[in-house]
């Protein structure tokens, strides 16, 4: 399973984080069924534009001048930063390959060069670029139209590009990159497409089960993953693709830009456990956008609380002793339904009967594997 990582030219926000949660709850699906997964979470450190597209300044370069700090350096405070959140998130970040964009960039250029070589590439003064019309499946991942893009839709489109949708692989270095590498285009950077089917062509190999990230890399990142990747291979890159949907706050999309990012910071501050945020996240199915408040994390923070209180006693009472149960199946059977966590929670909120808890002896401690795995 590959996993969209974070551009690391700041801090994520608890948005960025729910697309983590995501694929760690996949990932403890499929090891409750008996399978090993391999995973690797990509971490971006060159080559994502701030446009998403084929244009404007490099995030890592926006970061590097607002701290007046190399990127190297940005990209390794923030990588770290990350890495302790999804920690805090009880993420088991030691099952993870965490591969860094600057770490591949041969691998990058033999794979543009790949492309070029089989007539998929045209190279103009700014750069190398895909050329979209010779991949026919182009736009497949969800339905794009190319005669929509054709009409400028999609992207500002530079001059000589063949088609709107077209994206560049490499970009010739512009005098003031502060990230730039030989190629057999010339000095340059790659482009932030070609990363992630580099990475995962190198750990992974050219055909991979499931592919993570949000509903925003459909069109065109994850579009262009796919053209550049079975362009190159001539097999089927990915089988399942999972995307999540957004977190919004008073009715904006979650994100820096907007001015409205909430951090998993912001959250220990107010006291509130880190997994009460990994429970409001499961509390919404991942295709389901989702609307924070602190409202709604104190309700998720009260209904961890109740299921820890029952979990211990349910230990305390059983011995930790193993025992096959009907809700158990129930458990499973909701998050093998499309990882349907909210049916899940649902399946083992535990009520007391007089004194004591009604949930079966097992439930609590197998819930908190399958998507907490962590008590107070």
């Amino acid at each position: 399973m590959y996993s969209c990582g974070p551009t690391v030219y700041s801090r994520q926000h608890i948005g960025n984080l729910r697309a983590a949660v995501f694929p760690d709850t996949i990932a403890r699906v499929f090891n409750a069924a008996g399978y090993h997964v391999r995973r690797v979470l990509n971490i971006t450190d060159v080559g994502h534009l701030v446009s998403d597209d084929d244009y404007g300044e490099d995030k890592m370069a926006v970061g590097a001048a607002r701290e007046r700090t190399p990127p190297e350096v940005i990209a390794a405070r923030y990588t770290k930063i990350y890495l302790e959140d999804l920690d805090e998130l009880n993420i088991d970040t030691n099952s993870i390959l965490f591969p860094r964009a600057t770490e591949y960039i041969k691998e990058q250029i033999a794979l543009a060069r790949t492309l070029e070589e089989k007539g998929f590439a045209y190279h103009l003064p700014d750069g190398l670029y895909f050329d979209t019309q010779k991949f026919a499946a182009y736009g497949k991942l969800g339905g794009v139209s190319m005669a929509k893009q054709e009409a400028g839709a999609r992207v500002k489109v530079a001059k000589g590009k063949r088609h709107p949708a077209d994206f560049v692989l490499w970009r010739t270095a512009r005098p003031n990159d502060l990230q730039q590498w030989d190629s057999p285009w010339g000095r340059g950077n790659p482009g932030w497409h070609i990363e992630c089917s580099a990475m995962s062509r190198s750990l992974l190999g050219p055909e991979i089960d499931v592919h993570t990230g949000g509903t925003e890399h459909i069109a065109t990142h994850h579009n262009n993953e796919i053209a550049q990747s079975e362009a190159a291979s001539g097999r089927t890159f990915v089988h399942y693709w999972m995307h999540n949907a957004h977190l919004s706050l008073q009715g904006q999309k979650l994100a820096k830009s907007t001015g409205n990012a909430v951090y998993l910071s912001d959250v220990t501050k107010k006291r509130f456990h880190p997994l009460s945020l990994r429970y409001f996240f499961l509390q919404a199915h991942y295709r389901t956008p989702l609307s924070f408040s602190w409202d709604a994390l104190a309700g998720a923070a009260g209904a961890l609380d109740r299921l820890w209180n029952a979990s211990s006693e349910i230990a305390a009472e059983s011995g930790r002793r193993s025992a096959p149960s009907e809700v158990r199946a129930r458990l499973l059977a909701a998050l093998r339904d499309d990882l349907a966590t909210p049916q899940a929670l649902k399946n083992i909120r535990p009520k007391r009967n007089g004194g004591s808890f009604s949930m079966p002896m097992r439930i609590s401690a197998f819930h908190s594997y399958i998507l907490l795995s962590r008590t107070p």
